[in-house]
């Protein structure tokens, strides 16, 4: 797991929050799902039994956002086991803006994944993201921590073939425009919270003596959106 500053993620602890609490925004959790054929389009086995959820928040590291998401194959007598999960971020998003991840993301990303890669079969189209190799299990999680606030964008999940048939899925809403709506529990239009373009509050300098995290003093939230980030279709 990457370090901030020489010290895990977790000497954020009680005492930080704390003392963010006078001088950040609220704190903050979004969660959501999405399922096959409420959300989720699948080839081969994948057609049904899947679930994409996540949680986002900026209380598991203060100063930051934290990502979690959870793939899961559902079918109750022969589940899948997954390849790899590809999760859009935006085009200015680099490898230095990962603080910590949990696996660590593929060295090859982030960068753009698309069809001319075959083992990207049935992706509907390109996607600017971070992919993370999931060691062949039914269910797997995969946790980023980065100061990019969370948008709604898609996803790409990979096995491999069952009956000379890939299996493969999708945010059903992968070749529609990202909603430019805040961020809120729930998906909308058939997307999930990806990380984008935004900077987020960090602590003042008093706080950041507890911290011992070498941030720098509290800015205001910064939202300015890239627009060019959309994909083709």
């Amino acid at each position: 797991m990457k370090k901030i500053a020489g010290k895990t993620l977790v000497a954020f602890g009680v005492m930080g929050l704390v003392a963010l609490g006078a001088g950040s925004a609220s704190a903050t959790t979004y969660t959501g799902s999405l399922t096959s054929g409420a959300g989720i389009t699948g080839t081969g086995a994948w057609a049904d039994n899947l679930t994409l959820s996540w949680t986002v928040d900026d209380t598991t590291n203060p100063g930051f956002w934290t990502y979690t998401y959870e793939f899961q194959d559902n079918d109750p007598t022969q589940p899948k086991n997954l390849s790899h999960l590809i999760i859009e971020v935006s085009a200015s998003f680099t490898a230095s803006d990962i603080q910590a991840d949990t696996p660590d993301v593929s060295g090859d990303s982030p960068k753009t994944f698309d069809s001319s890669d075959p083992s990207n079969p049935s992706i509907p189209g390109p996607i600017y993201g971070l992919k993370w190799n999931a060691d062949d299990g039914t269910d797997f999680t995969a946790t980023l921590v980065t100061a990019r606030a969370p948008v709604w964008g898609d996803f790409y999940a990979k096995d491999g073939k069952t009956d000379q048939v890939d299996n493969a899925a999708w945010n059903t809403g992968f070749l529609d425009a990202d909603p430019l709506d805040a961020p809120a529990n729930g998906s909308l239009d058939d997307h999930l919270l990806v990380p984008d373009t935004y900077t987020t509050p960090v602590p003042e300098p008093g706080t950041l003596l507890l911290l011992g995290t070498g941030l720098a003093s509290a800015g205001a939230w910064s939202r300015t959106r890239w627009f060019g980030r959309r994909k083709s279709a």
